[in-house]
């Protein structure tokens, strides 16, 4: 029995100079595990052990790819010691290709983040609901060449104000159209919106470079009326999907192997001599047909990699070319499998530099691309091992520019899924929803980039001590298109104003930013320790960001260090751990785990602050720094750990991932790559009560590769010790009764209160007092005439005329399609009560303010009263739309709802 691999750390594939693969009815082809020779994987290659894809595990020693009998057989000469993982990849996948494989997990929610659809807490892949409409193909879970085009009409069909079908003029060699799909709003209209564009199943042989891009359209239109994110970007942007670009060579696949898993690559041109087939991805123009050491390319027409006669010699890169030179596309991702891993130009980097904005681009993107999926990004050689020339990737930045319309359009190749066994070139049919999952976040990130996008930063510290001043921040630009952006504050809690939104005109290059700043206004009785809570809102070019603040007015300052110093006694270092003067946010020096250079492999080290810290006064409490790092995404990291006398324990901020690839085990650390500052912030809540709190930062590293590591500046801690509510409310309702609205309350009081008064709003923003409760009266009130929708809280008054208020609760008096929100606020378990005078299907929508969904459910109520729960413990605190709609009636109703 073969030892079991461990995770696979980087991935890699050596030089395709002659990779043999004529497709005859012998020829099978192997997925092995083998012991890299001392002499390299080069000297393998060089002895006819002929591969292109492979993941090489450095902990190992040991590479994963898939080779042909012929291969397999000179292998064995080797003496390379080597094991097979499957015999036979297409017989395997027959095997294990059973339709009720092809499963769903139930559909999750989407967290807050400062870009769209960032998931800081939680795992983001497990949390992306699946398209009803995704449904499996017949083709091993696949869709069939058939049931692309039948895909496609359907989609057509269902959504015909969103998706358009193209069919590009000329057809494949055998005749086949070539098919993209549009979407966009007022999709038949060219509306001059910034345009993305992506491509599968060059290589037909990689099914899930397919089946991804249908998962990502699903998406977007099952989404589009219900995810007011999603409705901004198909609004903003127009969207090209190509999901099959060699719809011969896949429909050959189909007839060579009908269970799936056929293991051709090329097209069917006839080359003669028995040879067929063109490596479609190495028949583009720029560095057409060059070969070298290190490059992957082939002249010989029976290879895998043959680069075709000539450049743009085949119907379906000619139909490329001409579709791209009628567009403006500015981004282009081209789909393929396998090796986790995004490829960025240039196949021959000697012939090719890139600007700066082209290196900021390419670095960030790749980033944030890779930031739940744990792809690794680079190069041909950085990723593959290798140099691909007359790829798609590089003729999209660079090659055709200024014919017709055709621009420079930042190119990726993306291969998805490792190779281990169960996913390769034809994952397992339960590997395909996690595999698309997996490349959401990145899809989408890109249709964003694609036009104009920002990020925005708080440049503030937790702590605000004057009732006037500026609430600062940064903006960066992230997207490809330079246009206007507004930036406004929307004020949730304790802000009584806020100056005017700030607009920038323009940012001459990628990744340029700017410091800006919007005055604030505080109620002059705010007593310290209270609570802040904003949003700032990034406006540009029809799509809307959102990103809450929360911070606390004039808080106990509980630790800080501005890292200022070579050695201190308030730090117990291990490793290597010290200040550094390479890189510092504000001063001269800033902590880092590596201070003198790179970090080495398989390390453990930490930095742990010596004394405890006391929050067992605190009603609030927030640890921040800000931090900047390169690490090897997923398997190097730094986490925050607590520990209040036990186990250290990591703990989320607003930056880090939470996944279950790489090292990370779905536990919260900070990974990857942040070539910016960036600020960390991390809520204590879970600690609050705790007299003796201890921290520390813990860093770790696989034994493959180093990089530069992290630095830290600028840690603070401030707590709250602020009692909100001076009179203890115990308890706070109202209901509906036939007098009106009845508000009753508990509450403990001293000698010094007063009085009630009992106060009312429409909106849960702005109140009015409706009555006076004296002090020793029940502690009720009726509000005879409530609205439709009624937001009650009490206001305590003491004898000096100090006052402090109740939570907010809501009433919504009920009518034919009635239903009560209660507790509001709420905590963790919200009620719905519906109050129907028919049976009806009633579908419940929750949003935040951004229009974010968090929850959709149809529920069937009864004729009557009927009671539903749902949990929100773990959303972020703010303000939630509840949205219900009787399916019945039509009736539609809106609710405002807070998580507190």
């Amino acid at each position: 029995m073969s030892k079991p691999m461990k995770p696979l750390h980087y991935l890699i594939a050596v030089p395709l100079i002659t990779l043999t693969t004529t497709i005859c009815a012998q020829t099978t082809y192997s997925r092995v595990s083998l012991r890299i020779p001392r002499e390299g994987l080069a000297w393998l290659q060089a002895q006819g052990v002929e591969f292109d894809h492979g993941e090489l595990n450095k902990e190992e020693n040991t590479f994963i790819t898939t080779i042909d009998n012929k291969a397999l057989a000179i292998l064995q000469k080797t003496g390379v010691a080597y094991s097979v993982l499957i015999a036979d990849e297409a017989a395997h996948f027959q095997q294990y290709a059973r339709k009720e494989n092809f499963y769903k997990q139930p559909d999750a929610i989407m967290l807050n983040g400062k870009l769209q659809f960032e998931s800081p807490c939680g795992s983001h892949l497990t949390n992306v609901a699946v398209p009803a409409g995704f449904i499996p193909g017949s083709y091993g879970g696949y869709y069939s060449w058939q049931e692309i085009q039948q895909r496609i009409d359907s989609l057509v069909h269902n959504y015909p104000s969103l998706v358009q079908k193209i069919v590009l003029p000329g057809t494949s060699l055998e005749g086949r159209p070539m098919i993209v799909v549009k979407i966009s709003d007022n999709v038949a209209t060219d509306e001059g919106e910034p345009e993305a564009f992506y491509t599968g199943l060059h290589h037909a042989r990689e099914g899930m470079s397919m089946m991804n891009l249908f998962f990502f359209m699903q998406y977007l239109v099952e989404n589009y009326a219900t995810d007011n994110r999603i409705k901004e970007l198909v609004d903003s942007r127009e969207l090209f999907f190509l999901p099959c670009v060699n719809p011969d060579g896949y429909r050959y696949n189909e007839t060579s192997a009908p269970s799936g898993g056929g293991m051709w690559r090329k097209n069917r041109r006839n080359n003669g001599g028995g040879d067929y087939g063109v490596d479609l991805n190495r028949n583009y123009n720029v560095d057409w047909g060059v070969t070298g050491a290190g490059i992957s390319t082939s002249h010989d027409p029976g290879d895998d990699a043959y680069v075709g006669p000539s450049a743009f010699s085949e119907p379906e890169t000619q139909a490329i070319r001409a579709f791209a030179e009628t567009r403006h596309f500015t981004i282009a991702i081209d789909h393929h499998a396998y090796g986790n891993y995004y490829v960025t130009p240039y196949g021959r980097p000697a012939n090719h530099s890139f600007t700066s904005p082209d290196l900021s681009f390419y670095s960030y993107a790749s980033a944030l691309m890779a930031r739940y999926n744990g792809y690794f990004a680079g190069d041909g050689m950085a990723t593959v091992g290798y140099y691909a020339v007359g790829n798609s990737r590089d003729w999209h930045i660079t090659g055709d520019i200024g014919a017709g319309t055709k621009q420079k359009t930042y190119g990726y190749t993306v291969e998805v899924g490792p190779g281990n066994a169960g996913f390769g070139f034809w994952p397992d049919p339960e590997n395909i929803i996690p595999l698309a999952k997996s490349m959401f976040f990145a899809n989408l990130q890109m249709a964003y980039m694609a036009g104009s996008y920002f990020e925005v930063q708080d440049m503030n510290t937790v702590a605000v001590n004057t009732v006037t001043g500026n609430f600062n921040f940064s903006l960066r630009r992230i997207g490809i298109t330079n246009a206007p952006v507004t930036v406004s504050i929307i004020p949730i809690e304790n802000i009584q104003g806020v100056g005017s939104p700030v607009t920038v005109n323009s940012f001459a290059n990628y990744f340029d930013s700017v410091q800006r700043g919007i005055s604030y206004t505080l109620p002059a009785t705010l007593a310290a320790g209270s609570r802040i809570r904003f949003v700032y809102q990034v406006n540009s070019g029809g799509i809307n960001q959102y990103d809450t603040i929360t911070k606390i007015f004039q808080p106990e300052a509980v630790f800080s260090d501005n890292m200022e110093w070579t050695s201190n006694s308030n730090w117990t270092l291990s490793g290597a751990w010290g200040t550094s003067t390479g890189s510092a946010y504000q001063g001269s020096r800033s902590l880092s785990e590596s201070p003198s250079g790179n970090y080495t492999a398989g390390q453990t080290s930490t930095a742990t602050y010596n004394s405890n810290i006391d929050l067992s006064d605190a009603t609030a409490a927030y640890l921040s720094f800000w931090v900047r790092h390169r690490a090897e995404n997923a398997y190097d990291k730094l986490q925050v750990q607590l520990s209040t006398g036990g186990t250290f324990q990591p703990v989320c901020g607003i930056n880090t991932v939470c996944e279950d690839v790489g090292t990370l085990g779905n536990q919260p650390a900070l990974t990857g790559m942040r070539e910016a500052w960036t600020r960390e912030v991390i809520d204590l809540r879970n600690y609050l009560g705790h007299g003796a709190v201890n921290f520390r930062f813990r860093f770790t590293s696989n034994s493959s590769d180093n990089a530069d590591g992290f630095y830290i500046d600028n840690i603070e801690i401030v707590k709250s010790t602020l009692q909100l509510l001076p009179v203890r409310f115990i308890s706070i309702n109202a209901v509906r009764t036939t007098q009106g609205a009845q508000i009753s309350w508990e509450a403990v009081t001293d000698n010094n209160h007063d009085h009630f008064e009992v106060e009312r709003s429409d909106d849960g923003a702005h109140f009015v007092t409706i009555g006076t409760v004296a002090a020793g009266a029940a502690y009720r009130f009726v509000d005879v005439q409530p609205g439709a929708v009624n937001y009650y809280r009490v206001k305590a008054v003491d004898k000096r005329g100090r006052a402090d208020y109740s939570r907010m609760v809501s009433l919504t008096v009920l009518t034919a399609h009635g239903i009560q929100l209660y507790p509001n606020p709420v905590e963790n378990m919200l009620h719905l009560r519906f109050n129907l005078a028919a049976k009806a299907t009633v579908l419940v929508t929750i949003t935040d303010i951004a229009g974010r969904m968090r929850y959709q459910q149809s529920v069937v109520v009864e004729r009557g009263v009927t009671d539903r729960q749902v949990d929100i413990g773990q959303w972020p605190a703010q303000v939630y739309l509840v949205r219900t709609r009787n399916l019945q009636t039509g009736e539609e109703r809106v609710f405002k709802m807070i998580r507190q």
